[in-house]
């Protein structure tokens, strides 16, 4: 007897193609460096298609403020209403965040562990669930991951709900959720730090074009590199027609 059900073996290779294509979208991430908001929405965007879970929403932690705000949320549209832009205090994911909740270094938190009505902006979803199914998603349990980088700074938090198997993970998905988080964290410490570089920068420049004096700066070979606007009053010269030319060339 032919049958069209696919073999459980079969079914596994594929979740860890799926798995492997996935890690290699967000290693690639770290290598192209793009702007945070496309990080994380990529990110969020990834976990939700590769893992299986319907709404993802990424919480980017705030240290001046100590606080997260939700900047990214991957799923439905009362999700997002509920979710987009709330802020919540550092000091309110301490519950969530106890060690009693962690497996495989994410946070599964099953129903009824938790009063979620002291938790500001959260989202319910709405599931028909067997009450005798212990291995059944409820919509009260919650799963999250931490966003970090080297040295352990904190970045943010991955929120997921909503599993498309309708079951809640096993210690190998907990396990391949933790890996996805680890590299989301680099990818988003990579963007981080190009921002940061591309601000210092623009700062630099600032200070340079503001100076009195005349600022020329050139490379080991004589080639000018900057030329600022005190330097341009002085010679006569303007840096779109010097930048490049060899100085002695030039004065």
């Amino acid at each position: 007897m032919s049958s069209t059900s696919e073999p459980a073996g079969s079914r596994e290779q594929k979740a860890a193609a799926d798995h492997l294509r996935g890690l290699l979208g967000l290693a690639r991430l770290v290598r192209y460096s793009p702007a945070l908001p496309e990080v994380f929405a990529t990110v969020a965007q990834t976990i939700s298609e590769t893992l299986g879970f319907r709404t993802v929403a990424v919480n980017f932690f705030r240290p001046e403020t100590a606080d997260y705000e939700v900047i990214t949320v991957y799923g439905n549209d009362r999700a997002r209403e509920t979710l987009l832009h709330s802020v919540t205090s550092a000091a309110s994911w301490a519950p969530l965040l106890d060690s009693r909740f962690e497996q495989a270094g994410v946070y599964f938190i099953p129903e009824g562990a938790l009063d979620w009505s002291d938790q500001p902006g959260s989202y319910v979803p709405e599931l028909e669930v067997l009450e005798d199914d212990e291995l059944a998603w409820r919509p009260d349990d919650a799963l999250f991951a931490l966003l970090e980088g080297s040295g352990g700074r904190r970045y943010g938090i991955i929120s997921v709900d909503e599993p498309e198997s309708g079951r809640r993970p096993d210690g190998q998905e907990l396990e391949v959720f933790s890996a996805f988080a680890a590299h989301a964290g680099l990818a988003v410490e990579s963007s981080y730090h190009v921002a940061e570089l591309a601000a210092a920068l623009a700062r630099h420049q600032a200070v340079i074009e503001s100076s009195l004096d005349c600022v020329i700066a050139i490379d080991g070979a004589g080639h000018i590199l900057e030329f600022n606007a005190a330097a341009e009053r002085t010679f006569k010269f303007s840096a779109a027609d010097v930048i490049g030319r060899e100085l002695a060339d030039v004065l």
